[in-house]
């Protein structure tokens, strides 16, 4: 599996190992074989941008998910997809609400992996759905110590 992080921002130092540790072992935890994933580390400017190119909405966003190859097709090579993270959002966050930063990034990457996977959270009930599967995903990092921290 070949997964690429590029870290285009300076709001938090992001160990690119860490990132694609954790990214592995959500997708063996989700039972999800891909050749490829990209993530993206960017800018409050750049979540911005994208946010409005992808979705018409020019608010700064937390995280964006871009699937490609669904996951379990059989192609080769597979592409997962490609996901956007603002840690600056992570940290502005965890700093109003006293946690973690690093947490909080390790959040919205299993949250973006679990878009990958399938889930949406476009209602309440699917927004539910998909809270149960971040926690049940967090858990389990956090029993093998995986942080990006």
């Amino acid at each position: 599996m070949n997964i690429e992080v590029f870290d285009n921002q300076r709001s938090l130092t992001v160990s690119q190992e860490r990132v694609v540790h954790a990214v592995e072992a959500t997708l063996n935890f989700l039972r999800i074989t891909t050749d490829f994933l990209t993530v993206h580390l960017v800018s409050k400017k750049r979540i911005k941008e994208l946010h409005g190119q992808l979705f018409n909405d020019m608010t700064i966003t937390d995280c964006i998910t871009q699937p490609f190859d669904p996951p379990n097709q059989l192609k080769t090579p597979h592409f997962l997809g490609e996901v956007f993270i603002c840690p600056w959002v992570a940290k502005t966050y965890a700093e109003k609400r006293g946690l973690d930063p690093y947490d909080e990034l390790l959040l919205y990457l299993v949250h973006t992996l679990l878009h990958l996977s399938g889930l949406e959270d476009t209602s309440t009930e699917k927004a539910a759905k998909m809270r149960i599967a971040e926690k049940k995903v967090l858990e389990h990092l956090k029993s093998k110590h995986i942080h990006l921290k």
